[in-house]
């Protein structure tokens, strides 16, 4: 084969669209055969530095091509690929041609980004533990959380995608992958956190994660001489004013594709995140105060949303104090359904995780919850707990919760709203799906500690008053779902 040979590189610019494309360009001639089979060469261009002037304004373009060019056949093919540059403003897609130069097309690209504002959304479920001097303590570690999708509110079809690129720094802070700035004017929403961050867990979810600012202690219940874990104390930690940023890009006339870009909350209502727990026990009626009414609930009226802007379709409101809401949120604890029961096959061997994949058992210690004869006190045990790696079953494992949204009043018949709306398979709903979270299961291990106490003996007559006849050994479990741990009780 022949040897390679260059010549100079020189600066070309084209016509494009209604501004310029510049670029510098190189020859080469390698060497190929002929269809005869003979050594020779053949013309090869190479285009570097790209960049794209309009309006005064040069863009710098990230990308390189080669042309190829022989009319003798043989190894010496014409290769003319093209490159496509992207702006935030438009497509240009280069095309080299024969003469060494090129031509370039131009396609506008209409960006708008903006959110929507759902009445909730769920942080984890924190399970109570057995007894009235026990406890679980979350602390010093990234400690609830989980990886939602929204893919079940799309119509099929329709081109969504996640991009939460953002790099959180000291205090975690959750920020739209927009430059930090909305398609319109808007003072109302935030993007500081010193409890949860957000970030990219696959192709289709966002995971949510609290940090150690965030320390979250769940008591056992009041009496210690009840079932051992009573679930009505569980709590439910809903996020009271989350914004769920949303980014349209329409390149010419193609269809419209929506990106999730992730989370920020409403200041609106309070300038953080507004999160609250609420026990399982208030969402299924099982106990009777505090209830809808009283400073307990208060919050889950969300009256600050209904006269900021927002626009509430008929027959829907703000408020959370509502049955099919609480029966939604309630549900994403599975100990709501008074008939479940955590059941751990026995095959294949090893296998640790229950039969619906929502809990994995830890491998440690068991929990004594044991009364002390008359005169002696109850015995204390030390947790410490943390995850264990998730097995396949457990992966599986989802919640899926359909919420009622609002937009704001300035994106209503914009290019945003519009083309959001067309995708959404309800314009008036989003459904989150809650499922185990890569990021959080496995790059960020969960620990929590604790302690548990069992039921003192009151003596009376000689005897202990009452008696504590309910389970005395609970194993430990982590939910794979919201990534906290369960007590369960030994078979």
């Amino acid at each position: 084969m022949l040897a390679l040979t260059a010549s100079a590189a020189f600066g070309t610019t084209i016509v494009a669209g209604s501004g310029t494309l510049s670029f510098a360009e190189n020859t080469t001639y390698p060497g190929c055969q002929n269809k005869m089979g003979q050594d020779t060469t053949y013309d090869q261009y190479n285009y570097s530095n790209f960049s794209y002037s309009v309006g005064g304004v040069t863009t710098p373009l990230t990308g390189t091509d080669v042309a190829d060019f022989s009319v003798v056949g043989g190894t010496c093919l014409l290769k003319l690929p093209s490159v496509t540059f992207i702006t935030t403003t438009a497509e240009i897609v280069f095309t080299p041609t024969i003469s060494g130069s090129g031509t370039a097309t131009v396609t506008a690209i209409t960006t708008a980004s903006g959110y929507v504002n759902p009445k909730y959304i769920i942080l984890g479920v924190t399970y109570a533990p057995p007894g009235s001097q026990s406890f679980v303590q979350y602390t010093d570690s990234t400690t609830v959380g989980t990886n939602t999708s929204l893919t079940e509110s799309f119509a099929k079809g329709a081109s969504v995608s996640v991009k939460v690129s953002s790099t959180f720094g000291a205090g975690g802070k959750i920020v739209p992958d927009v430059g930090g700035t909305w398609g319109v004017s808007d003072t109302t929403t935030g993007t500081d956190s010193n409890s949860f961050t957000d970030e990219t867990d696959n192709s289709s979810g966002v995971a949510v994660t609290s940090t150690q600012q965030w320390l979250t202690k769940v008591p056992g219940p009041l009496s210690p001489y009840g079932v051992g874990v009573d679930h009505d104390y569980d709590v439910i930690w809903l996020w009271l004013n989350p914004l769920v940023n949303i980014t349209i890009t329409q390149i010419g006339s193609q269809p419209p594709t929506t990106t999730w870009t992730g989370y920020s909350y409403d200041a609106d209502d309070v300038a953080e995140m507004d999160i609250y727990g609420v026990y399982l026990g208030w969402l299924t009626g099982h106990l009777s105060s505090p209830g809808p009414g009283t400073s307990d609930f208060t919050p889950l009226e969300r009256a600050w949303a209904a006269s900021n802007g927002q626009d509430w379709p008929a027959g829907t409101s703000p408020s959370i104090i509502d049955p099919t809401d609480y029966a939604a949120i309630a549900g994403a604890d599975p100990f709501s359904n008074p008939n479940y029961t955590v059941s751990v096959p026995s095959t294949p061997p090893g296998n640790q995780t229950s039969s619906d994949g929502r809990f994995t058992l830890t491998g440690n210690q068991v929990v004594d919850y044991v009364q002390p004869s008359p005169g002696g006190q109850p015995y204390t045990q030390s947790l410490s707990e943390s995850t264990t790696n998730t097995q396949t079953q457990g992966e599986g494992a989802k919640y899926t919760d359909v919420v009622a949204t609002s937009v704001e009043n300035m994106f209503k018949g914009s290019f945003l709203f519009d083309s959001w709306s067309v995708d959404l398979l309800s314009t008036t709903t989003l459904t989150f799906t809650d499922q185990w979270s890569q990021t959080n299961s496995i790059a960020k291990q969960v620990s929590a500690t604790g302690s548990a106490t069992g039921p003192p003996c009151v003596v009376s007559s000689g005897v202990c008053s009452p008696v504590y006849t309910g389970p005395t050994e609970f194993e430990v479990f982590q939910d794979n779902i919201y990534n906290t741990f369960m007590f369960y009780p030994v078979n």
